[in-house]
């Protein structure tokens, strides 16, 4: 169980909003305008969570500005110093008072009735373990003509068809505004899950956490659901529309979440029961094969080359650990339901 975490804790009924920030900036000045506009919000159901994480510019000193005077709910801010958007909501977990947490980015514009609604689906569905909304790109420039058909690396745009259960290949929703049981991620970290990915982390742009999360609470028994009407919108400046910029936060996601594949088949049924002697060789020469097969035109087999000469030493050790995470979280949701 991560340190600091407190699995005797009890939570009052209410909404937890955790923004993690990284010299967010002038950024975020309208994230917490949006935050502070939220309607039939009290210091009875509401709190906000700034987490701090190595920042290096003002942004504690602005965000502190603009909130001062505001007392329609609580708000403060801690500090995560190990660099990592996984480490950051790691550390929001162990500060919250209410039974739902909201994980909103530093950039995101939740709309006024977020959290009400938010909190209205996750009261009428006792089954639902996390809640994702629909994002909508605003951003000071006008889109790229390209930029539809990648949206949802910037976690905007339809994230089902339609309403309803997270279903398919994908089976998760993006972090940006997603709504989570407090009670789920104490229970995950209390059999064992720990992030392999850390997520943005200073520049770099890998991925990964956000569906580690969601497929191990798929696989406790909790449900995943996608509300279209629960909107926000993601402020994407200037800098963040180029090709360049797109490619290398493509490349971050590529690079990571290889351990995620790990969760996923494990909860369609198709994992491994035991890790065979000489596991990492194995996938070793198998990605290499597949790399030449592509004549080097393959980023994925290339990048899962470089990840496994990068983690030969600890590969086989963490694909165990995903897995005996995995069997201990397998069914562990009666349990979770024993206590608010």
């Amino acid at each position: 169980m991560h340190e600091l975490i407190n699995t005797e804790k009890s939570y009052k009924q209410g909404v937890s909003i955790i923004i993690c920030f990284y010299n967010a900036g002038e950024r975020i000045v309208n994230t917490l305008k949006y935050i502070q506009a939220q309607r039939d919000r009290t210091n009875e159901n509401t709190e906000l969570v700034l987490v701090n994480n190595a920042s290096t510019d003002g942004s504690e000193a602005i965000i502190q500005q603009e909130l001062e005077g505001f007392d329609v709910f609580s708000w403060k801010i801690v500090h995560e110093s190990k660099p990592g958007l996984a480490n950051a909501r790691i550390c929001g977990l162990k500060h919250v008072s209410y039974d739902l947490i909201v994980y909103c980015d530093d950039d995101n514009w939740l709309s006024e009735t977020y959290l009400s609604q938010a909190e209205e689906i996750m009261r009428n569905d006792t089954e639902v373990g996390i809640l994702g909304g629909k994002g909508t790109a605003i951003s000071s420039m006008e889109l790229p003509n390209w930029f539809e058909s990648v949206q949802g690396y910037y976690a905007v745009g339809p994230q089902m068809p339609k309403s309803g259960r997270v279903i398919g290949e994908r089976n998760v929703v993006y972090g940006a505004g997603m709504v989570i049981r407090t009670k789920v991620m104490i229970a995950l970290f209390k059999r064992g899950f720990c992030f392999q990915s850390l997520g943005r982390t200073g520049s770099s742009l890998s991925a990964g956490e956000d569906s580690e999360l969601c497929l191990a609470v798929q696989i406790m028994g909790w449900k995943i659901i996608y509300e279209e009407t629960l909107q926000f919108e993601h402020f994407i400046t200037a800098n963040r529309l180029t090709k360049e910029y797109f490619h290398r936060m493509q490349n971050g996601m590529d690079k990571s979440g290889f351990y995620v594949k790990f969760y996923r088949d494990y909860f369609f049924g198709k994992s491994l029961l035991v890790i065979p002697s000489n596991f990492w060789v194995k996938e070793f020469l198998y990605s290499v094969f597949f790399l030449f097969k592509s004549f080097f035109k393959s980023k994925n087999d290339f990048y899962r080359v470089l990840f496994l000469v990068r983690e030969r030493s600890k590969y086989d050790s963490n694909v165990k650990q995903i897995l005996a995470v995995c069997a201990k979280l397998n069914g562990f949701k009666a349990l979770t339901d024993e206590k608010p």
